[in-house]
């Protein structure tokens, strides 16, 4: 068995360890748990080493092509362009708000895409036509430089109906932020 003095000699860990056990170890017992100690302080280092993240800020103008599809020009990480659809009805959750699902394809004009599926909220303003939209973009697939990204990543902004006559078009801005991480 070891006593303290002798488990002083093994640095930190060791006290640290004999002070949370509160008993004696033999060198065998220490010297595995420094070992394991080790390894996973190993593991975890080159986990954050070897984790790509990139950061999704950036804007996006939008525009409405039909009453189901809108087309962005995106700047930013993505710099270039974004394409969406609804894949659901919108769902009244009250207070003005409604919800409901879409995809998008973001495009960068290095080629790169990134697929995803997305929930989004918006509360319309009755007064000002003007509506709050809220989205949160899942990464489901990307080509390029995205290639084995995954994460959730957001956006908030406005949109409100275009001045162009027929009320079928919708124009707005939306602001990225969070982080995509190769998986």
């Amino acid at each position: 068995m070891l006593g303290r003095q002798e488990i002083a000699g093994y640095g930190a860990t060791g006290v640290t360890a004999a002070a949370t056990l509160n008993a004696d170890l033999t060198e065998e017992d220490l010297a595995v748990a420094v070992a394991r100690a080790v390894s996973l302080l190993k593991t975890l280092w080159r986990n954050v080493m070897t984790a790509e993240c990139t950061n999704m800020g950036g804007t996006a103008n939008l525009f409405t092509l039909t009453e189901k599809s809108g087309i962005g020009a995106v700047t930013g990480v993505v710099d270039g362009a974004a394409y969406g659809e609804p894949t659901s009805e919108p769902e009244d959750i009250g207070d003005g708000s409604f919800t409901f699902a879409m995809f998008h394809h973001f495009l960068d004009k290095d080629g790169s895409r990134l697929h995803t599926h997305d929930r989004v909220t918006v509360r319309v303003d009755p007064k000002t036509e003007v509506s709050a939209m809220e989205v949160e973009y899942t990464v489901v697939d990307g080509t390029g430089r995205f290639v084995g990204y995954g994460g959730t990543f957001r956006s908030r902004g406005w949109t409100k109906p275009a001045d162009d006559g027929d009320g079928a078009h919708t124009v707005g801005v939306v602001r990225f932020e969070g982080q995509i991480c190769r998986k």
